[in-house]
């Protein structure tokens, strides 16, 4: 399937639905960058540790894990982050998006400097929605009537096409060069503590390659607001 650049209201018409689901839960958020492989980790990482913790008061380093150093905590917004020779990202679980933009560039910009990175192929922004129903059953009945049926301004290749277990779309938005993958399933969660059922949506902003991370900030926060005006109304009827 080919990727194109469409507009999201051509989408959006498209993807019409005969029922409504409930107001969404924006249950996680994810921020991570991937980079050439920085030498300095093996030298540096203990006190890039130290930075982090003295600039994030609540998230405490883990230890090492196989992928890098992980700290876990409530800090500026974020409740977990991560850092490696070739990879980083910050997480946001259960808040929303509340201070995420901010906490990003602050984040990034300590492990940018203590690392020595020059350069970043890939950054990602992945935020998962729930739209909870009482049941799996209610949440597989709802998706047995949703379609990704995306065409472009000639009303032509069909850019979506749902599969067994649900719907997935890759396309290009344009503002920026983003590229968006949203997947869409019917599921169960265990969400604090708490086993809950609804309609799942993956939504996956990425910039690949870039050339700097100078708009950071900005593109956390457009993607933000991206989703919540064009893409949670899609699932809960027309605007």
């Amino acid at each position: 399937m080919g990727t194109k650049t469409v507009t999201m209201d051509t989408i959006a018409l498209a993807m019409a639905h005969r029922n409504r689901l409930p107001e969404p839960k924006r249950f996680q958020s994810v921020v991570e960058w991937q980079f050439p492989r920085a030498h300095r980790y093996f030298d540096d990482c203990g006190k890039l540790i130290a930075v982090i913790e003295q600039a994030f008061p609540g998230l405490i380093c883990q230890g090492m894990s196989p992928d890098g150093f992980r700290f876990v905590g409530s800090s500026h917004g974020i409740t977990a982050a991560h850092f490696y020779w070739e990879k980083a990202s910050v997480s946001q679980v259960g808040k929303g998006d509340a201070g995420l933009a901010d906490a990003t560039v602050r984040f990034w910009s300590l492990v940018q400097a203590g690392l020595g990175i020059s350069s970043v192929s890939r950054l990602g922004h992945r935020t998962w929605l729930l739209y909870e129903t009482n049941t799996q059953a209610d949440a597989n009945h709802w998706l047995s009537g949703f379609r990704f049926l995306a065409f472009d301004r000639e009303g032509g290749d069909v850019l979506g096409t749902p599969d067994a277990g649900g719907s997935v779309i890759r396309t290009k938005l344009e503002v920026g060069g983003r590229r968006l993958r949203l997947e869409v399933n019917a599921g169960t969660a265990s969400i604090n503590q708490k086993q809950v059922h609804g309609v799942f949506v993956d939504a996956d902003i990425v910039l690949e390659p870039l050339d700097s991370t100078e708009n950071l900030g900005e593109f956390v926060s457009w993607n933000g607001t991206f989703i919540r005006e064009n893409i949670e109304p899609w699932f809960r009827g027309k605007k």
